[in-house]
């Protein structure tokens, strides 16, 4: 959690468990002075713990990620070192950052022994360059244990990704993602599932229609349901439609997932 009006996290375990007192019974973590980051700003975007709770992750502004160990004893914080090999272009492998990541969602990744991971899009802004042998798309997704990379889609005439969501929790090895509006290019205005397993493998679910351009409520944020058999996504179905509604009138929309 971060402290409101500071730059201090801590950890709560929502779900005490033996040999601890069980809830209602107190367990919180010793708070962390997270300020000093070594960035250019230290202003926080947000703060959230890892899918398996082993690490707890602080997302400065920029959108760039830093992971931290969570002792599993005191809850106490400490940044983790990430492996010197490993790519990032803000901040160093010792102060537990990873690769900038916008927009992201944790997940484990069932391709790879359920490993923390983070997917986001890219905000190296290096699409289309090879780095340590990856060539780098528009959504990337960086292991939490040692900050390895790996590009999840082809970035050959992607359009800009958008917004990603891991939130199938009960469909593991799939991210969902919504993609920014640019005409001819793969993906323009959909929302798709993208596979963590690295092979690119892509479906493709729906067209957005929503003109978001200066908007933020206008913006798809697509995500799934548990299962990953629904996924829910805004639009005012302002954009490359043959009747449009009004920009301003923003609706929820439901796409139905499940195989015919």
């Amino acid at each position: 959690m971060l402290i409101q009006g500071t730059r201090q996290i801590y950890v709560v375990d929502m779900d005490p468990q033996p040999p601890f007192a069980p809830y209602p019974s107190q367990r919180i973590g010793p708070a962390l002075d997270v300020s000093n980051c070594g960035l250019g700003s230290c202003s926080i975007d947000w703060a959230g713990m890892s899918a398996s709770g082993k690490y707890a992750i602080v997302s400065y502004n920029g959108d760039n990620p830093r992971v931290f160990d969570v002792n599993a004893s005191t809850l106490a914080l400490t940044p983790h070192a990430m492996s010197t090999s490993s790519f990032r272009c803000q901040g160093t492998a010792a102060g537990g950052y990873v690769y900038s990541l916008g927009h992201a969602d944790v997940a484990v990744n069932p391709f790879d022994n359920n490993e923390d991971v983070l997917v986001g899009q890219d905000e190296c802004l290096i699409t289309g360059q090879t780095v340590n042998g990856v060539l780098i798309s528009h959504v990337m997704m960086a292991r939490l244990r040692d900050g390895q990379i790996t590009a999840l889609t082809d970035p050959n005439n992607e359009a800009y990704a958008s917004h990603i969501s891991t939130r199938n929790i009960n469909r593991p090895g799939w991210a969902y993602v919504d993609y920014y509006v640019e005409d001819g290019k793969r993906f323009s205005a959909e929302v798709i599932a993208v596979k963590l397993d690295g092979s690119k493998a892509v479906q493709r679910f729906a067209q957005e229609h929503s003109a978001f351009n200066g908007c933020y409520r206008c913006e798809p944020h697509a995500a799934p349901s548990p299962d990953g058999r629904r996924i829910i996504f805004a639009s005012n179905w302002a954009d490359h439609c043959s009747t449009c509604g009004s920009s301003s009138d923003i609706k929820d929309y439901v796409i139905d997932a499940r195989a015919p």
